[in-house]
């Protein structure tokens, strides 16, 4: 499962293979697209990707490479289809539809929240306090 594991740590971490050259990339990439795939295919599909031990859970992801293979065979320049092109549509799935939806919605809230706030104490900051201390009838004589 997704929470299960360093699933999660993988997907977060996706960008930062500085350690690794072009093909350690590609097959990090693939693999951790394999067992993202895999995390929601046993939600929907148990009885065929459900699996009891770590033998069956490699011949999974294993499978699941090998229709990654299908999967950019049947690509076009018009419809690019790759191991990056198909884990950016999951990320953003899981980001959208995913139980990581609200809490993403929750940090961009209180991200959003932090932003007006620090935004009204600047404008407080650079308003005279002459200003701020008339009400609106003595502004208005």
């Amino acid at each position: 499962m997704i929470c299960e594991g360093d699933l999660l740590d993988k997907v977060s971490a996706i960008s930062d293979f500085t350690d690794l050259d072009a093909k350690g990339v590609i097959g990090k990439l693939a693999t951790t697209t394999a067992e993202l795939l895999l995390a929601g295919l046993q939600k929907y599909h148990s009885d065929e990707f459900g699996y009891k031990d770590e033998n069956d859970r490699k011949a999974l992801i294993d499978e699941i490479l090998d229709m990654f293979d299908d999967y950019e065979d049947e690509s076009t320049e018009e419809h690019p289809q790759s191991a990056f092109t198909l884990f950016t549509d999951l990320q953003g799935e899981l980001e959208k539809n995913g139980f990581l939806s609200a809490m993403m919605s929750a940090t961009a809230e209180m991200t959003k929240a932090q932003e007006t706030a620090e935004q009204t104490k600047a404008e407080m900051e650079n308003t005279p306090a002459r200003v701020i201390a008339m009400s609106p009838t003595e502004s208005e004589s």
